[in-house]
């Protein structure tokens, strides 16, 4: 497995589905990273190459699984990873205050999770964990992180409009991402077919081209760092949280609802237009509802979780078929209990 962290030179905007200047998103998720990925496949290596690895995809036999992208910071040579924090599944009733404290949770450090084991109730130990905004770390973390966290920024800026005709200017603002210094977005890929060169061109080709809306602005460019990695796993695991957006087959939800099973999910749905050099006109995807990183589901007699669905056909605007990509990056963790 190998991690891409990617140190933004600027800022960035990865737009959400939705009205008004705070439809932005602080990750990057994985159906926008791979449509990013599979544009700089084909500037780089043709459209044959690109169909091949789609094929693959289609076929239900992923060459490789990408997650969504993260934000990570580095002290001292030190890097800290925040994850999606896995949505709490807890039958018993607690108190207000503790559900209240855990649903205001959006991501955790690795070290939390570093024993392959999930328990949210041990997560309110404020002995041994701390809640900084919507991080939960160890509290020697937090303590060695002061004034790191959070480690991004949501910003309202001022742009500039000018009419064409007659050249009168027009204020408007817009939400954008800042990220402190020395911190960034990471996302995890994992290679079955030997793809990792050519997906480590592709990222080469986005790190100056950018990434996310407003590229030709400067927005989304970066240095890329590649590491190996490890993500921590328990023998006894018996849940998955979803890494990347998920959408399942059909079988996948049968057994996912059939019974009482560790389960705890919420939605999100993708749409909005096409990117395309080839595309005469501008033209829509069809929106689509998918399971959000941090959902949580039961281990199932399965390789691979989730496929890639067709979005938009073909037609005289636009020469080819788009899909979204909906495979899950699963992350194996242990439940310890469900209070």
């Amino acid at each position: 497995m190998k991690i891409f962290m990617l140190n933004f030179r600027n800022s960035a905007r990865f737009g959400e589905l939705g009205l008004g200047e705070e439809s932005v998103s602080p990750i990057l998720h994985s159906d926008t990273l791979f449509n990013a990925i599979c544009h700089a496949l084909v500037a780089l290596f043709g459209v044959d190459e690109l169909d091949e690895m789609l094929n693959r995809f289609k076929l239900g036999t992923p060459p490789f699984l990408i997650s969504s992208a993260f934000p990570y910071t580095c002290l001292d040579s030190t890097e800290f990873f925040f994850f999606p924090f896995p949505q709490p599944f807890i039958r018993e009733k607690i108190e207000p205050r503790a559900w209240k404290m855990l649903k205001g949770i959006k991501f955790v450090e690795l070290n939390v999770l570093k024993g392959g084991k999930l328990n949210w109730i041990k997560f309110l130990d404020e002995d041994v964990f701390s809640k900084k905004d919507e991080f939960l770390l160890r509290r020697e973390d937090a303590e060695k992180l002061k004034g790191k966290l959070p480690v991004f920024e949501v910003r309202r800026v001022v742009r500039n409009r000018l009419d064409r005709v007659t050249k009168s200017s027009m204020l408007f603002h817009l939400m954008e991402t800042f990220f402190k210094n020395d911190s960034g977005l990471f996302f995890l890929f994992e290679d079955f077919k030997g793809y990792f060169n050519k997906i480590w061109s592709a990222m080469r080709l986005l790190e100056d081209e950018g990434i996310g809306a407003d590229r030709s602005q400067g927005k989304g460019v970066f240095n890329l760092t590649v590491k190996d990695f490890t993500l921590p796993s328990s023998r006894d695991a018996n849940i998955f949280v979803t890494l990347s957006l998920y959408f399942p087959l059909k079988e996948e939800l049968r057994e996912y609802f059939n019974g009482e099973k560790i389960l705890s999910y919420s939605l999100v749905e993708r749409g909005g237009f096409v990117y395309s050099s080839l595309a005469k006109k501008p033209v829509r995807k069809s929106p689509k509802r998918l399971f959000s990183e941090g959902s949580i589901f039961p281990l199932l007699d399965r390789e691979w979780y989730g496929k890639i669905v067709k979005v938009r056909e073909k037609d005289e605007n636009l020469p080819h078929d788009v899909f979204l990509y909906g495979y899950a990056f699963p992350f194996k963790l242990c439940v310890e209990s469900e209070v």
